[in-house]
């Protein structure tokens, strides 16, 4: 039996997930401590404030709110009594056996599984001990492990890595854009919201920034929304509040910051893997092919004529999203735009001369630059006879 243990500042995200679940017929409510009776307990904001009151107790803990989750072998066959009694057991070895606490059973995946959300606040105000959880979580899985004569916890084995995929029109949007975002937040590296927005952008998710004042106080929020393949709106847009903490611009704003060493880290060899792609491949197809096989995307966004303006490398391998000119010059916009339509680029610079030379004829270019095109055959003649005089006295 694998436990993972998480902590945060608010119960809602957890509620809300769990909720949700119990709504769309994936999840039960199995069991319960110190709390009401089962039918007054789907309501997210009546569970969240009986947890928010004993947190409330003390005013020093930040993270005071705990979600577990236990999760069996999948080749243990367990039934409803037994998996109650295992969380009990757990729960009052860990210490939170006179918490109040509602234990989830998760029915969603062949792999049944039990999600339990608590305080680590008593009732005397004081923070239950959790220096050692990982330690004494395992210690404590061991021994269920062998009274209950359960498979040996083997993590790569039994817990499957979630990935995510685009957005499901038929399924629960709001959910799959919480578990997509939450895992993108905590599992990749980017430095600006527009980074971050490309990331969301391959799984059909939109963000936008809200910012305002409210109450003469400035404030900034972010909401998510559904897509399609053309990235037109699918459904409602849905706050981060609703998401939960993670979703959350000053979240965002510390995951900016946090992730510039993890980047600088893996820039080297991302540049060389973009630097060799770009010599075997002479076509965007070819280039953004050969690095998907990479496990690289190539994002590149582009004006209404198909001019390339922006680019975005996404490396699936170290969980790094970067634009491309904060990467090198030599991965910019302007420099994909030379090697997938280099003629383009010629005539756009030839249009652009001759727009110069014609305001020069007009008297509309400054003074500073008349050299310049006197000295390339730009000027009228009358001018450049001027200029050999003066050099002749």
């Amino acid at each position: 039996m694998i436990a993972k243990i998480s902590t945060s500042d608010s119960p809602r995200g957890a509620l809300n997930y769990n909720c949700e679940k119990v709504a769309e017929g994936h999840a039960k409510i199995l069991c319960s401590n110190k709390l009401w009776q089962k039918e007054d307990m789907t309501a997210t904001h009546q569970l969240a404030r009986v947890f928010e009151k004993r947190a409330g107790i003390n005013q020093h803990t930040k993270n005071a709110f705990v979600h577990i989750s236990l999760n069996p072998s999948p080749d243990d066959k367990l039934t409803e009594e037994q998996l109650a009694e295992i969380a009990d057991e757990y729960m009052q070895k860990m210490g939170y056996g006179e918490q109040p606490y509602i234990v989830f059973k998760h029915e969603d995946i062949d792999r049944h599984h039990l999600h339990i959300v608590t305080t680590n606040i008593d009732a005397q105000g004081k923070k239950i001990n959790d220096s050692n959880n990982f330690y004494t979580s395992k210690k404590i899985t061991t021994e269920i492990e062998r009274k209950y004569k359960l498979h040996p916890a083997d993590a790569k084995k039994d817990l499957k890595i979630w990935i995510p995929s685009k957005i499901d029109p038929t399924k629960n949007i709001s959910n799959q854009i919480r578990y997509t975002v939450k895992h993108l937040v905590k599992n990749y590296n980017f430095q600006s919201f527009n980074e971050f927005r490309t990331l969301l952008s391959l799984y059909n998710i939109d963000a936008q920034e809200l910012n305002g004042e409210a109450n003469g106080k400035p404030y900034c929020g972010v909401i998510y929304s559904a897509t399609d393949d053309k990235k037109n709106r699918i459904a409602n847009p849905v706050k981060s509040s609703m998401l939960g903490k993670f979703a959350g611009a000053a979240n965002l704003s510390k995951k900016y910051v946090n992730s510039a060493s993890s980047l600088k880290a893996s820039s080297e060899h991302l540049k060389n893997t973009l630097t060799n792609a770009m010599k075997a491949a002479s076509t965007e197809e070819a280039l953004t092919t050969l690095l998907k096989k990479r496990g690289i995307d190539l994002i590149l966004r582009k004006n209404d004529s198909g001019r390339i303006y922006g680019t975005t490398i996404i490396d699936h391998n170290s969980k790094s999203v970067m634009n491309g000119s904060r990467l090198g010059k030599e991965f910019s916009a302007n420099r994909f735009q030379e090697l997938f339509a280099p003629n383009e680029k010629i005539t756009e610079t030839k249009t652009t001369v001759e727009q110069s030379i014609f305001s020069f004829s007009t008297g509309n270019i400054s003074v500073g630059l008349m050299p310049r095109f006197a000295s390339s055959g730009a000027g009228s003649p009358k001018k450049k006879k001027k200029k050999k005089k003066r050099k002749i006295n």
